[in-house]
Formats: C-alpha cells, structure tokens, sequence
C-alpha cells in the first residue's frame, strides 16, 4: 500500500517526470544489438569452429557471419590483383627501361641509314622523334642529377618543374608524330610511339609524387 501510495503522490510522479530522459529513436537498438538466436549461434559456432572467427564475437551480435565461400572468393581477388599489379608493374619497367631506349637507338640508326628523300612528313616525325628523344635524355639526367643529390624531397618545386617540362616535351612529340604519320618515313611510328612511351613514363612519376 505504501508503494502505490508513493506512486499516487503529485509530488512524487513530478520528481519522477523530470528524472525522465528521451531517447531518441534508434539509439537503444544501436547500443545494445539484438542478442541472436539459439539457431544463430548454433550457425556461427559450426561455420567458424577451430577458427579464430570474429563472427564468434560477443561485439559483433547482429552481424552476419561471413561463410566459407565468401571468404575463399575475397582471398582468391585479393591474390588476383596483387598479381595483377606485379604484371603491371613489370610491364611499365620493361618498356619503360628497356623497350623504349631500344626503340629510340633503333629509331636513330633508321634515320641514318635512309635513302629516301625528305619530305613534309618525313621531317613531322624527326621532329617528334627529337623531342621524345629530349625528354627521354631530361628523365635520365634528372635521375642521375636524383642519385647524386640523394633523392628530390616531395613535391620539389624543381622536381615538378621536370615533370612539366618532361610532360610538355613528349606531349608536343606526340602531337608532331602523329602529324608525320601520314607518309611513309624512316621515323614514321617511331616517332609517336616513342613521345607516348614518354608520355606515359611523365605521368607514372607524376601519379607517384
């Protein structure tokens, strides 16, 4: 009788009141998840048993475990592209450091030995194939001026200045090259191709900076 008594006092149902908090809504389920079921837990203990699992957690209630299978195929593309980027990265070092100093003493040789007349288009692609030649000599000292100084720091003002000029020097070799393509010529696709192997190399740095 003293209880409900209490309960039925003005005074007391106003302390009560204001001791009253509101929630709002959401917040109970997020911090305090549902408690899975008998069949959950089951589930759990025998897809992860003998496994240091974080589906056996008491912090990840309500959340799925993750099966077999599906772990398998994350491994599996997980092991795929790290695969896939040691090919890339082969590939890029392969032409970049041998492909393209090949194709470019190659490329000179060609030049030296031609025995047709100049034209237009002929003198289009020595031109771009100057210009992809002097870029590719901008990158080679540049890395030598890099091993004798002890590397440039990030974001060098220098060292983006070679970027840039690097960039703009294979970029108009391209633009040249594809102008003299139009003809057959001693540097007729060696031209571009080698200002786009340089192209390519300015941007890789650049991407890494």
């Amino acid at each position: 009788m003293n209880e409900f008594s209490n309960a039925s006092n003005p005074n007391r149902m106003n302390s009560f009141r204001g001791n009253l908090q509101i929630v709002p809504r959401g917040t109970i389920s997020q911090c305090c998840p549902p408690e899975p079921s008998w069949f959950t837990r089951r589930t759990r203990l025998l897809l992860c048993w003998g496994r240091d699992a974080p589906c056996l957690r008491p912090e990840s209630h309500g959340v799925p475990a993750r099966l077999p299978g599906v772990r398998a195929k994350q491994l599996l593309a997980g092991r795929m592209s790290k695969i896939a980027e040691s090919i890339v990265v082969v590939l890029f070092f392969t032409g970049v450091y041998i492909a393209l100093p090949a194709a470019m003493i190659w490329g000179w040789v060609r030049w030296a030995r031609r025995t047709q007349a100049q034209t237009r288009s002929s003198i289009l692609s020595l031109i771009g194939f100057g210009l992809a030649t002097a870029s590719a000599l901008l990158a080679i000292s540049s890395l030598l001026y890099s091993h004798a100084i002890g590397g440039f720091p990030f974001y060098d003002p220098l060292l983006l200045r070679i970027y840039r000029w690097g960039g703009l020097l294979s970029l108009t070799g391209i633009i040249f090259g594809i102008c003299g393509a139009w003809q057959p010529s001693s540097l007729r696709w060696h031209a571009p191709g080698c200002a786009i192997g340089m192209f390519v190399f300015w941007s890789a740095m650049a991407m890494g900076e």
